[in-house]
């Protein structure tokens, strides 16, 4: 059974590719990806709450419908966790950031995406998980798929590594 990487995508990351106009943007790409199956996108009922407010804010103008259809059509690539799990690292930051950083680690994840330049990007990791922008995302994702497919049809002798 193949492993999927798994990621946290970062409210700012999909509310990105909802307002972007290019389809070759860094978060359009992800967010692409991620339709066509090739990671999985953690979404705790947290993000998914904070995702649906801030895009029906009415500077960005999008309907709690568009959000819901766009989740909707994510769907068979999404693990939705509990979100019970709690964090504390950004208390005294952006109390916001800590629902991302826990929905990480309930789910065990790879990555957590995000464009949040002043607050979960220069931790550049928590507790071993990858938190990195779109563009990184995608270029780290391009080379672990071309490790991948490299090495899917070769048996890897391990016997002689000590």
């Amino acid at each position: 059974m193949e492993t999927k990487v798994r990621a946290v995508i970062d409210t700012s990351v999909y509310l990105a590719s909802f307002k972007s106009r290019s389809t070759t943007s860094a978060p359009v790409k992800v967010i692409d990806n991620l339709r066509e199956g090739n990671f999985l996108a953690i979404v705790s009922p947290q993000i998914f709450l904070e995702t649906q407010d801030v895009a029906t804010r009415q500077k960005h103008g999008f309907t709690q419908d568009y959000v819901r259809t766009f989740f909707g059509g994510i769907k068979s690539n999404i693990i939705i966790i509990s979100g019970y799990y709690t964090c504390y690292k950004l208390d005294d930051i952006d109390i916001k950031d800590n629902m991302i950083l826990a929905a990480a680690l309930e789910s065990k994840a790879d990555y957590i995406i995000s464009l949040d330049r002043e607050h979960l990007l220069p931790l550049k990791n928590y507790q071993e998980i990858q938190i990195v922008n779109p563009h990184q995302f995608l270029k780290e994702f391009k080379d672990y798929e071309s490790i991948k497919n490299a090495f899917s049809n070769e048996v890897i002798d391990t016997s002689n590594i000590s």
